[in-house]
């Protein structure tokens, strides 16, 4: 069923896996780094999902998806990313360390050159503060490449004032989350959105939290494909800043890809942007 912002149909993505057809306890196929796991313990829509558990103090969770070469978005390009998940009661946000404290990695992509596993760099969705009880709340930064580039200032915030665009996590049930990239090699020509159950919480070319600081770029010649075959691309949650809290697991369903290279989707949401939005496929 469409939300209720939303209208219009969904076109081809170009990867979806809902892992209806798969069989539980296999290992899910977006999986580059091996962290999930097909499940019939909750889903989206039934019978399945992917669980990944991660250990204590471990860095890892999540999975990635690394697109084809032939379709691998770059500058000028647009994205469009979501996903469904579920995080049970009791789920703890909390993770230290790093250039931010008490941040999760969340919807985060990776860009490699094409032609060398140098000069990577990140755009990631950061959760910032949450803990065993808090949920927390979203900014975004880009990680740049260590060698030059955009980013080779370091890290980079935006995304709103002083504080966190509060998540609207809910744990123990299913949530909707999307965000859309405009890959550009200028802070003023790129553009983020996200949306948390087909709701737009974030536009940065609307001022949508006001006062963003720095727009995330993407180097010239890098793509969202990691090079080399290397993991890359598309990952919905990782620890890599200081390690989980505890051993926990959470899923994650109906896992989409569109690009504007194989084309975007048809929804609109209540601003007339285009997005996937909660319904199908």
């Amino acid at each position: 069923m469409l939300a209720v912002n939303s209208s219009g149909g969904f076109g081809t993505p170009a990867y979806f896996n809902n892992f209806d057809a798969l069989t539980p306890g296999a290992t899910a196929p977006f999986n580059t780094f091996n962290f999930a796991t097909v499940s019939n313990a909750q889903s989206y829509d039934a019978p399945n999902s992917v669980i990944s558990t991660v250990s204590n103090g471990s860095f890892n969770f999540g999975g990635a998806y690394a697109l084809s070469t032939s379709i691998n978005p770059t500058v000028g390009n647009e994205v469009w990313f979501r996903i469904r998940l579920f995080f049970p009661t009791g789920f703890n946000f909390t993770a230290g360390g790093g250039p931010a404290a008490n941040a999760l990695k969340f919807m985060r992509i990776d860009t490699m050159p094409t032609s060398s596993s140098s000069d990577h760099s990140h755009i990631d969705w950061y959760l910032l503060g949450g803990n065993s009880t808090s949920v927390g709340g979203f900014d975004w930064i880009y990680e740049g490449s260590p060698s030059g580039g955009p980013g080779g200032t370091g890290w980079l915030f935006g995304g709103g004032s002083s504080t966190a665009l509060p998540s609207g996590i809910i744990r123990n049930q299913w949530q909707t989350w999307e965000v859309y990239y405009k890959l550009e090699t200028t802070g003023a020509a790129s553009i983020i959105r996200f949306w948390r159950d087909g709701t737009l919480i974030c536009d940065t070319s609307a001022n949508i939290p006001s006062g963003v600081a720095q727009l995330p770029t993407i180097i010239t010649g890098n793509s969202i494909y990691g090079a080399f075959g290397n993991p890359g691309g598309f990952m919905w949650s990782t620890y890599w800043n200081g390690g989980s809290p505890a051993t926990q697991s959470a899923y994650c369903d109906d896992f989409t890809i569109y690009t504007s290279l194989t084309g975007a989707p048809t929804a609109t949401d209540s601003h007339g942007n285009v997005f996937i939005g909660t319904g199908g496929p």
